[in-house]
């Protein structure tokens, strides 16, 4: 039996600890907040990922004020005759045993876990979440942003993709897939945060799905609306079934895998679209996956929950997933290249300074060449803001002169980053990354491959870089043409 509405803050008490070593623990924390007539799926799978971190304890922060839930209740649920407390619990996950009293939480900082708010709506109780990916994506590409929790005074962490369930009045699956790719943009981007109710009135209006509210959902083009309204320009795209183990689209190629991990892989989760249903992917991970044998791909579904794998896109045993009709593909504003004319432009540009450039010290083919000969080199996309890109440089293994080179070169606050990768050295979880493309992300052109947008270019024992200014080019001859890191594992390994 949830919670009744005098129960959400029925005294001054602060919080309590619930020992979720036993399964009771979690059978009250059920109880509290849903019926036994309305399961929460969300909620079974946050208590399915804490289990998988071990959390032992969970602090439950009552009379908690959370932003998106009085956006909600004063738009919404507080003009209903029925009445919802205003207030929300935040129940705050800890892989360690946390003292009644709470004790010091510094000396738990490592085992925090993360945290999420529970509203008083039995049906669809789970709120702003933040949980730490499950540990089976330890070495996957995901789309986690790190987040400071105050809680009572102690600063703790949480690194996750920010997600939130549906209503199923106020709020549908394609505001909730909005909220969580508009509140990762804020956290990791800089962008404002934005609440449910702004999501709601811009996506107002347009080609119309049923009623506005309570809402019957959003068609993909208010969808649209609504990110560029709210400061994150996005892209439609159909993708391509490129299923299949042995399957490899051309660079640049609108194909669903391909898509989705480079802008997984620039921190701008995209959106999928099929006929009744939106969700975020999030991650991707090399593990053949039960049905597939390139890819396992991850998604949050506001109905089902967080970090939910996806065995097959072209299988899909629920029928609210099928088809995957489209791709929302958000950039950051003024980034003017998207990420497949990126590529397309990256790889042009790989191919033609490997021919040239890839060269083993006695004159013969060197490896990037042999890469590429034997169809053993790969292309990975992704954008990064270039401070960044930068400071990073020293984590990679990169030769000082190319370092020097990139550090002194004018950049734009966002760039796109093409490598190319030895697919035989990545499988043996080695440094892979043979030359790389970096472009101006702002650059404007007409044309599919952008090729005047190019800062620096880079294969072996070879770099250039491009001022555009007054077209100076400068060209350094490298002394080590050993692989390296890509920027997105000099990443992992700083938490960032």
């Amino acid at each position: 039996m949830s919670l009744a509405f005098d129960q959400w803050s029925p005294d001054d008490d602060p919080g309590e600890v619930v020992d979720v070593g036993a399964p009771a623990g979690w059978d009250a924390i059920r109880s509290n907040y849903t019926a036994p007539s309305t399961p929460s799926l969300p909620l079974e799978r946050i208590i399915e990922i804490a289990e998988a971190h071990g959390v032992q304890s969970v602090v439950v922060e009552k009379r908690y004020i959370d932003s998106d839930w009085r956006s909600e209740h004063s738009n919404f649920y507080g003009s209903t005759f029925r009445r919802y407390p205003s207030v929300c619990h935040r129940l705050h996950f800890f892989a360690a045993q946390v003292p009644p009293d709470f004790g010091d939480l510094n000396d738990h900082k490592e085992a925090y876990r993360g945290y999420s708010v529970m509203r008083p709506l039995p049906g669809t109780p789970v709120g702003r979440t933040m949980i730490q990916a499950p540990p089976e994506l330890k070495a996957a590409s995901v789309a986690g942003v790190p987040e400071r929790v105050n809680l009572f005074g102690f600063e703790l962490t949480v690194t996750a993709m920010p997600f939130i369930s549906q209503d199923a009045q106020y709020l549908r699956c394609a505001h909730a897939s909005i909220w969580m790719v508009l509140r990762h943009a804020s956290l990791r981007h800089g962008l404002p945060k934005r609440t449910p109710s702004e999501v709601r009135d811009a996506a107002t209006g347009g080609v119309v799905v049923g009623r506005q509210m309570p809402s019957d959902g959003l068609s993909p083009s208010q969808m649209l609306n609504a990110l560029d309204r709210l400061g994150l320009p996005t892209g439609m795209l159909e993708p391509a079934n490129d299923s299949g183990p042995n399957v490899r689209p051309a660079a640049g190629s609108t194909s669903l895998y391909g898509v989705l991990c480079r802008y997984v892989n620039s921190d701008l989760p995209p959106i999928v679209v099929s006929n009744s249903h939106a969700w975020v992917v999030v991650a991707w991970d090399r593990t053949p996956s039960r049905g597939h044998g390139r890819l396992t791909l991850w998604r949050h579904d506001d109905a089902r929950g967080p970090y939910i794998p996806v065995d097959d896109p072209w299988n899909e045993p629920d029928e609210a997933h099928r088809p995957w009709k489209f791709i929302l593909t958000p950039l950051m504003p003024r980034m003017n290249i998207d990420a497949e004319r990126a590529e397309a432009t990256g790889a042009a540009w790989l191919e033609i300074a490997t021919k040239q450039w890839s060269l083993a010290p006695d004159g013969t083919a060197g490896r990037a060449a042999q890469a590429m000969a034997v169809d053993e080199m790969a292309y990975q996309t992704y954008a990064v803001a270039s401070n960044d890109y930068k400071k990073r440089l020293p984590l990679r293994g990169l030769d000082p002169d190319l370092m020097l080179l990139y550090r002194t070169t004018h950049m734009p606050k966002y760039i796109w980053v093409i490598e190319a990768i030895d697919r035989t050295a990545r499988r043996n979880s080695q440094p892979s990354v043979l030359g790389e493309i970096i472009l101006d992300a702002t650059h404007a052109s007409p044309e599919r491959l952008a090729l005047t947008g190019v800062l620096c270019a880079h294969v072996e024992s070879m770099a250039i870089s491009q001022a555009f200014d007054h077209e100076t080019v400068r060209q350094v001859k490298l002394a080590s043409i050993a692989p390296y890191l890509s920027d997105r594992d000099a990443r992992s390994t700083t938490g960032e």
